[in-house]
């Protein structure tokens, strides 16, 4: 059995390649699952490249951590700061592109005009007992993991 997503701005490979960089680790399981499922959409070299960078032996992260010790004090807080700069820009991002999945995915897919009204079916507008399926996103993801 095949299950294929559509399209996502998760399928690209800059934002995880910006989070191995970085040294950012999801730490929410459904996000980590999500990401990999959609990382089998992107091109082999790509996946590939995301690897390597995620197996590498140091990131920005750790790269500071390390200098902590072995330079000035100034310097080290300029580096951090930049680096928490650089953290900042990705949480507004990823808050901000949360913001346009909610206002024009999830709000119009949880304010849908019943199909009674719009019917010509006669029996379209009988009621049912099924729960509503949640909304999901472009790739067919529910949101879960985002919120």
């Amino acid at each position: 059995e095949f299950h294929l997503h559509g399209p996502s701005g998760a399928m690209s490979s800059i934002l995880p390649a910006v989070d191995a960089l970085l040294g950012i680790r999801n730490t929410s399981v459904e996000l980590r699952e999500a990401v990999t499922t959609f990382e089998d959409y992107v091109p082999k070299a790509h996946r590939l490249f995301l690897e390597r960078l995620r197996n590498a032996p140091q990131n920005v992260k750790s790269f500071i951590e390390e200098k902590k010790e072995h330079i000035d004090e100034s310097t080290w807080f300029a580096l951090a700061a930049a680096f928490n700069s650089c953290i900042s820009r990705v949480l507004d991002f990823r808050w901000r592109h949360w913001s346009f999945v909610e206002q024009f995915i999830v709000r119009p897919s949880s304010s849908t005009v019943s199909a009674s009204s719009v019917s010509v079916c006669p029996v379209a507008g009988r009621s049912s007992t099924a729960a509503a399926p949640p909304p999901v996103g472009t790739g067919g993801t529910t949101f879960d993991y985002l919120q």
